[in-house]
């Protein structure tokens, strides 16, 4: 048999840890002051910005009710005479439809030979179709003081 000699290799001891020394010089807080001056014009542009904002406002949009869509403004300071209803109809002829919107609200429109009635179903068909008690979507016109309302379209719910 031959003898196998077995060397020892002794491991290397680690070199204690250099102390790690951070130093400010005078570019780094130059450095830090240019970028806290640059922060802090921003935050005032900004500032100044909102403000003139909300001063210059030109008009306030009317607070949504739930169902019920009067458009006021349409961005150019002009009246949309448009409105929209989800809505219970609560008596209704050959000349005019009465009718309580989502919000509880009673409300009257006159109808006019343009007046498109829609069925459940999708397809046209005429005023002699609506119901007391049926559920519609109606939309339609206002006259310039915004007091009377022309219906444009129906369209009866399921």
């Amino acid at each position: 048999m031959e003898e196998v000699e077995v060397v020892e290799k002794k491991k290397k001891q680690s070199k204690p840890a250099k102390k790690v020394t951070f130093t400010i010089t005078f570019n780094l807080i130059v450095k830090l002051i240019i970028a806290a001056a640059i922060l802090l014009v921003l935050f005032g542009v900004y500032t100044l910005g909102t403000n003139n904002g909300k001063k210059n406002a030109k008009t306030t949009l009317p607070t949504p009710v739930a169902g019920y869509r009067d458009s006021m403004m349409n961005g150019s300071n002009t009246p949309i005479r448009r409105w929209s209803a989800i809505a219970t109809i609560t008596a209704v002829d050959a000349k005019k439809i009465s009718f309580k919107d989502s919000a509880g609200k009673d409300q009257t429109a006159n109808f006019t030979k343009e007046t498109l009635v829609m069925g459940s179903d999708g397809k046209k068909t005429d005023i002699k179709a609506l119901k007391k008690d049926q559920k519609i979507i109606i939309s339609g016109d206002k006259d310039q003081k915004g007091e009377n309302r022309t219906v444009t379209r129906i369209r009866i719910q399921k």
